[in-house]
């Protein structure tokens, strides 16, 4: 059959399933099985239609999975509600010295990682557009940040408890003071802020990992620096225009400046450890003709973080010097 006949009859067929995927636009209003039964079956379809005709192929389907994507952030936003409401304030003991964090705080982040594994597996089975992509991760990161804000929030309450507490009852400084060999409101309450602190950094780091890792690790696996460095699309560029709205996101959804530029300065540090295992993984080749672009991406990465102000130029200068002394060093 000539192309053109192939073709034709191709666009009959494409426009009869898009009319019968039709009805399953109010039918599915969520990811779950059979939605993602339906995409399984029609996905390879829909390639095999590209193929053919050389365009996007049944809009329906693109459709659907955009509409199952939106059903699905705004269920997720209700799930975590309901789960955050459930908090206990009960620390986790199981016959064990108890960890000083609750059973929900545990719960509420196996939760996301199982939801994150289900968009996964709906996401490959379809390409979604970019704005459907980010509203999934959005709602993640706005979680997120309202666990640091809370914790931020709180480790400023329990300065402020002291402060009343000492201007009360005086004796209370005497009291801190022999119980942490300091003295005054910052020691009184000594335990809790630590705590508040830690709490704080972990969750900063868990947002630098999740943004590197899984929203940028099969860039980093599959395309940077692939076939060759000196490829403008196989450059850090790419990667950090995706990573751009992250950045502004957590900006925006911290609350507190300091712990900001904490995140901020966890992200820099993963993707720096990201980017040494590119350049360090034995599937990649590097040749003394490489070390000027790479030496490039690494000062493109330095810019990035202090553009605007994110981040001061000595912490930049100080978290990719190993970068910078790692290309100096091996591709001479």
């Amino acid at each position: 059959m000539p192309p053109s006949r192939r073709r034709y009859a191709a666009r009959l067929f494409e426009r009869e399933i898009d009319e019968d995927l039709q009805p399953a636009l109010s039918t599915f209003v969520t990811i779950e099985a059979h939605a993602l039964e339906a995409i399984r079956a029609l996905s390879p379809l829909a390639a095999a239609f590209r193929s053919v005709c050389g365009e996007p192929a049944l809009p329906q389907l693109q459709q659907l999975c955009a509409n199952l994507s939106a059903g699905w952030c705004t269920q997720l936003e209700a799930l975590l509600a309901e789960s955050i409401g459930r908090a206990s304030w009960e620390p986790i003991s199981g016959g064990r010295p108890a960890v000083l964090r609750s059973s929900s705080v545990v719960d509420l982040f196996t939760q996301l990682d199982q939801l994150c594994d289900v968009f996964i597996s709906f996401a490959s089975l379809q390409p979604l557009q970019p704005a459907d992509l980010r509203a999934f991760t959005d709602v993640v990161e706005r979680k997120l940040c309202l666990r640091l804000n809370n914790c931020a929030w709180a480790r400023e309450q329990l300065g402020k408890l002291a402060s009343k507490l000492v201007a009360s009852l005086p004796d209370l400084t005497a009291l801190a003071r022999t119980r942490v060999g300091g003295g005054g409101v910052d020691t009184l309450m000594a335990g809790g802020a630590s705590q508040c602190d830690a709490a704080c950094d972990a969750i900063a780091k868990y947002v630098a990992r999740k943004v590197v890792y899984y929203e940028l690790g099969s860039a980093f696996l599959t395309q940077l620096y692939l076939p060759s460095p000196l490829d403008p699309a196989s450059r850090l560029a790419p990667l950090l225009t995706r990573l751009n709205p992250t950045l502004a996101a957590i900006v925006r959804g911290v609350a507190l400046a300091a712990w900001s530029k904490q995140a901020l300065l966890a992200v820099l540090g993963t993707f720096s450890l990201a980017l040494t295992a590119v350049l360090e993984a034995p599937n990649r080749r590097y040749a003394p003709a490489h070390r000027t672009v790479l030496l490039q991406d690494v000062q493109r990465l330095a810019d990035f973080f202090m553009d605007g102000g994110l981040l001061d130029e000595q912490v930049v200068a100080g978290s990719v010097s190993p970068l910078r002394a790692l290309v100096e060093a091996s591709y001479v």
